[in-house]
């Protein structure tokens, strides 16, 4: 009998095989239906230029949104190297793991400066050879 992690490795790559590793892009958006089968499925996919006439897309700028959450706080998730939401290697092991990001609220104006007190929130990282 195989071990959980033996089957939990096979079925991992009976996926893979069964589905690729490949996103399917899209030149238009799908149709109700065509978005339930790729919900079905559980796999992504690209819909390309979906956003071009969305107002964000000309109007979003660092004035803008200064402009417009003044007085707003926001947390903001900080990594060392930028994937909150992602498996990591930890680097006393080698294994894949989960990490949760360090919040940081900010505000007002919480992009205004955004490089130095992001360099200061990093700095409150643990030394990472210790983790």
């Amino acid at each position: 009998m195989a071990t959980a992690e033996e089957a939990l490795a096979e079925l991992i790559t009976s996926y893979h095989e069964l589905n690729g590793n490949y996103i399917d892009q899209l030149e238009e958006p799908p149709s109700p239906l065509l978005f339930m089968q790729y919900v079905a499925r559980n796999r992504p996919f690209i819909v390309r230029s979906a956003a071009v006439n969305w107002s964000a897309v000309s109007l979003w700028s660092p004035d803008y949104l200064t402009s417009v959450m003044r007085d707003s706080t926001v947390k903001v998730a900080m990594t060392p190297s930028g994937n909150a939401d992602s498996a990591v290697r930890n680097p006393v092991d080698g294994k894949l793991t989960f990490a949760k990001p360090l919040e940081v609220s900010r505000g007002p104006n919480p992009w205004k400066n955004s490089r130095a007190s992001s360099q200061a929130d990093m700095d409150a990282f643990p030394d990472r050879r210790k983790v």
